[in-house]
């Protein structure tokens, strides 16, 4: 692309973001009006933001989306994961929240047209997917991208920062703490329990281990821990393991992961079939659950939650007396 189309397509983007505070008879839109702003620091700079935002839009649609909808925020508007099939889709347990919200692409290349039509007058995304576009999005709208890398809790934290909703964000870690911390209580046989977290890929001839630190941090407080041989493992860059080493996740309970589909059922299936994973003790003891991926995985405020609800209702039954 010329220097000169590229500045051309910029301009039209940056005058897209121009009207996006604008009606569609060009008045001003919902909440502009007061012109109260707060200044807010964050991942990518500095932004002004209004006071009190309406038309909040999560241009990468993961744990920001999370926050937003955990603060009691409906967004106008938020990214989807494209598929191989050329369609846009939010993370599933999302799916029945965001009623009326318009489904943008992608969100890790944010559509900058898309967004501008929608007039936000705040954009709320993680900078490690859309640092990139930054400068661009900031000429749409006031935008506040925070890191993606600090656990849910700094997430939800710097969300409710840029909404100027601290103390609900406060308010929601602290029963989460509590909750979790209640079942650690009710539950004191757990310590020392061994887990191991892993996806297969039986068709590499691999499996993946490790996916999902942040669930992993809820069943550390809870006393799961992972055998030294995967903590050491872990400790390095190397996540997988072969099929002939599956004595490595000869675990207490063997949680996989898997996202939605028939591909990853498959996967797991031939797992379950390998004549070296019928042999561990986990099978034996009926101790082998699933877990949907994207709420272990790609955890937020919302899916802290479902992990919680998965260990009462299924996991720790399983290790109780009555299923040995």
């Amino acid at each position: 692309m010329s220097r000169a189309l590229a500045a051309t397509l910029l301009a039209a983007v940056l005058a897209l973001g121009a009207l996006a505070g604008c009606g569609d008879d060009g008045a001003p839109a919902a909440g502009d009006g007061a012109g109260q702003t707060r200044t807010v620091t964050h991942a990518s700079g500095t932004s002004e933001v209004p006071a009190e935002p309406e038309r909040v839009l999560a241009v990468t649609g993961t744990i920001e989306l999370e926050s937003l909808l955990a603060l009691g925020v409906m967004p106008i508007a938020a990214a989807g994961d494209d598929d191989d099939l050329g369609g846009t889709r939010w993370l599933a347990h999302l799916e029945d929240r965001l009623e009326g919200v318009t489904r943008l692409p992608s969100r890790r290349n944010p559509n900058l047209e898309r967004v501008a039509a929608r007039r936000p007058d705040l954009i709320v995304g993680l900078d490690s997917w859309a640092g990139e576009s930054y400068r661009q999005l900031s000429g749409i709208a006031p935008t506040v991208l925070v890191d993606g890398d600090q656990p849910w809790e700094g997430v939800l934290r710097d969300v409710a920062a840029a909404l100027g909703r601290e103390d609900e964000a406060e308010e929601l870690i602290a029963a989460h703490e509590r909750r979790v911390a209640d079942l650690a209580e009710r539950h004191p046989d757990l310590r020392g329990t061994t887990v191991t977290l892993a996806r297969s890929f039986v068709g590499d001839g691999q499996i993946e281990l490790g996916n999902g630190e942040e669930s992993f941090r809820i069943l550390r407080r809870l006393g799961f821990r992972r055998p030294p041989a995967q903590a050491r493992l872990l400790a390095g860059e190397t996540t997988a393991i072969s099929l002939e080493r599956m004595r490595m996740i000869d675990t207490d309970v063997i949680l996989l992961f898997r996202y939605a589909g028939e591909e990853e059922q498959r996967a797991v299936d031939a797992l379950r079939e390998h004549p070296l994973f019928s042999r561990l003790r986990a099978v034996g003891d009926d101790r082998v659950l699933e877990v949907n991926s994207e709420v272990w995985h790609l955890t937020g405020p919302i899916g802290a939650g479902l992990v919680v609800d998965d260990l009462e209702r299924r996991v720790l039954p399983a290790l109780t007396e009555d299923a040995r």
